[in-house]
């Protein structure tokens, strides 16, 4: 045999063993990889007091998705994981464990770091350019393991999304809350002027009305019954000056005597108007005194209304705006992902590359 041909043989050999080592290492390193579908909301906090949705841009949402996807691989996320009692059990985090007489594990950072930097490999989550969901997929030696690595991923992001949203909202509803109860207060203090004004004037209604204030209707009333009186009164007087210029123009006796006593009657009626008049006109002095402490009271009482306004508009955006926050705290959209459903156990394993 030539030495060509010795040649020839020893690379066919070579190759043959290679190619059965090869076969042997296939079967013994197959993989396996899960799948499973995290779906996400739109990125816009929808009102809980309206019905609908609103509008959503596709690029942003996608870019939203995209966002989630890398909270989904994060050193945090995949820690976590790897931290999980149920994780700690799987042969796959155990592959590379050594441990006591007690059976616990004595290289557990090792193995946390080998599991860590596992992940980083064969773990991906990416999202879907067309559709609502990201793609959660773990690769591993074992069928089983492979679907129960990905779905407990899956169920603890969905999870920590959820209790950081609570959280957000707990916080914010914490904040609010004080804040609505700091403008009670204030609210209860503009009150207490509001009261401080009615009690110094002695006026119980300040407030504007559609119809004249008691106080204002009364000045009304005694003005134009001063009027009235003013106008009765000058028509006495030009009677009296009428009967005055009859008894001068009377050259009977008799007449002269009638219009004389007509005259007295008049007279003592127009002392009797007189009266009345000068009566009035003080009960009308002492309601336009009265009227101008009303409106002196209605200027400061205003000026506290605009606060007291102020801090119950605030109050009942506060109440509001709680009253969101709540019905957010428990609705199962706020965390803006929700999980389809678990990993299946994947059948066949994964065609060689």
């Amino acid at each position: 045999m030539s030495r060509k041909q010795i040649i020839y043989l020893w690379v066919v050999l070579v190759l043959l063993t290679s190619g059965e080592k090869k076969s042997v290492l296939g079967a013994s390193v197959s993989e396996y990889t899960a799948q499973a579908l995290i779906k996400v909301l739109p990125y816009a906090d929808k009102d809980p007091m309206t019905i609908g949705t609103p509008p959503v841009d596709k690029d942003i949402q996608y870019s939203f998705r995209k966002s989630m996807a890398a909270l989904v691989k994060r050193q945090s996320t995949l820690l976590e994981l790897i931290d999980r009692d149920k994780m700690r059990q799987t042969r796959w985090f155990r592959r590379s464990a050594k441990f006591d007489k007690q059976g616990r594990i004595i290289n557990v950072d090792h193995c946390i770091l080998r599991a860590y930097k596992d992940l980083r490999e064969h773990f991906s989550a990416s999202a879907h350019k067309d559709s609502e969901f990201v793609v959660l997929s773990m690769t591993c030696s074992d069928a089983q393991e492979a679907a129960d690595i990905v779905n407990e991923i899956a169920t603890l992001f969905v999870a920590s999304q959820a209790a950081n949203k609570k959280a957000e909202i707990a916080a914010k509803l914490s904040s609010l809350n004080e804040r609505r109860r700091s403008v009670q207060m204030e609210l209860s203090v503009a009150e207490s002027a509001l009261a401080e004004v009615r009690t110094r004037f002695g006026i119980t209604d300040l407030e504007e009305h559609s119809y004249p204030h008691p106080i204002t209707a009364r000045l009304m009333r005694l003005e134009h019954e001063r009027d009235n009186y003013v106008l009765e009164t000058k028509a006495v007087e030009a009677h009296i000056s009428n009967l005055k210029k009859q008894q001068e123009g009377e050259a009977n006796e008799q007449v002269k005597k009638e219009l004389q006593a007509e005259l007295n009657n008049v007279r003592n009626d127009l002392i009797v108007l007189q009266s009345k008049l000068a009566e009035l006109e003080k009960m009308r002095e002492k309601a336009a005194a009265r009227k101008k402490d009303l409106d002196l009271a209605r200027i400061q009482y205003r000026q506290r209304a605009v606060v007291r306004d102020e801090r119950e508009k605030t109050i009942n955006e506060l109440k509001l705006l709680i009253e969101k926050l709540k019905i957010m705290f428990d609705d199962p959209e706020t965390p803006k992902v929700q999980l389809v459903g678990p990993a299946l156990i994947p059948l066949e394993a994964d065609s060689p590359k």
